[in-house]
């Protein structure tokens, strides 16, 4: 069954994108738009105790969660917009998408969508997230290098600044400084056993990477965690690693049948489709994304309808 719905949310992945062709980054662009404006309405709301949302769409052995659909409001996370996802971070990740998609053309994409690009710049300041925030250090580095005409004084000028800014903000921000220490240090205290944390799991990891470094331990928890039969069934809290968890199940072979095609689909420039593939796998560092069909499919990213009857 996990070999089947793998391949369902695959094709769907490419469906998605097949129908939609060269219009698919503007579509989804638009409907992340229209899902960061109404988390921010309506979490600026919640946290100043104007409205409570109802829980319509109740999902079960989930108390904290109170969900409309388009908005979650989290109990457990009650000064962090998750928007209509499961968790501050993934809905980062979903944001962060939209930048990546449109790197190619980025800063003429914000100034003629500059509201658009607003709402969602402050969506994700408002997550909390510390991978959200990391990369988009790295891209707004990045863009700026890119568009400055000398590139040593827009590294003096540009970088130092942002450096500065963001070891202040390290320090200052309990939330980025206490949990990537304390990530750290305890998985160091683990010692390779399992920990769900982002890089817990990337050291639990290892061992089944090395064990079947080409082809993967498969998707079934009894190849997959062979060698740890206590996380079968109901007894594992999660996987904080989409990147080592992939790897760990469907191998390197697995892992370049999905980066390779979609490198070469971006329509964009070496350097760019480059800095795009590196910012997706330090995005996957914090999220099962690709358990999901939106990115299971963005290997036929710039495939038109034609190239896939092909």
């Amino acid at each position: 069954m996990g070999i089947m719905g793998f391949f369902a949310k695959s094709f769907a992945g490419a469906y998605l994108i097949w129908v939609n062709g060269e219009r698919f980054v503007y579509i989804y662009t638009r409907i992340m738009v229209f899902i960061a404006g109404v988390s921010i309405i309506l979490f600026t709301l919640t946290i100043t105790g104007f409205i409570e949302v109802p829980d319509l769409l109740h999902v079960r052995g989930v108390p904290d969660f109170s969900s409309i659909g388009i908005y979650i409001d989290s109990a457990a996370l009650p000064k962090r917009n998750i928007g209509m996802f499961w968790e501050p971070g993934a809905f980062a990740g979903y944001i962060l998408l939209v930048f990546l998609l449109n790197l190619g053309n980025i800063k003429q994409q914000i100034v003629q969508h500059k509201l658009a690009f607003l709402i969602l710049f402050i969506a994700l300041l408002t997550t909390f997230s510390t991978t959200g925030y990391i990369l988009l250090f790295f891209m707004v580095v990045y863009v700026g290098f890119c568009a400055s005409k000398s590139k040593i004084l827009s590294t003096i000028f540009l970088v130092v600044p942002i450096l500065l800014f963001s070891y202040h903000i390290y320090n200052q921000e309990d939330f980025l400084k206490e949990k990537i220490v304390g990530q750290y240090t305890h998985s160091i205290d683990m010692d390779g056993d399992y920990d769900p944390s982002r890089l817990g799991a990337l050291l639990f990891d290892v061992h089944y990477i090395k064990k079947h470094l080409l082809i993967g331990n498969g998707l079934h928890e009894r190849t997959r965690f062979a060698d740890h039969p206590w996380l079968w069934g109901d007894n594992r809290p999660g996987h904080g690693n989409g990147f080592s968890n992939f790897w760990a199940s469907m191998g390197l072979l697995g892992l370049l049948s999905w980066g390779v095609p979609v490198f070469k689909s971006l329509p964009f420039k070496k350097m760019d489709r480059m800095v795009f593939i590196l910012l997706i796998l330090l995005l996957l560092q914090g999220e099962q994304y690709l358990n999901f069909s939106l990115f299971l499919g963005l290997p036929l990213l710039n495939y038109g309808q034609n190239m896939i009857r092909k």
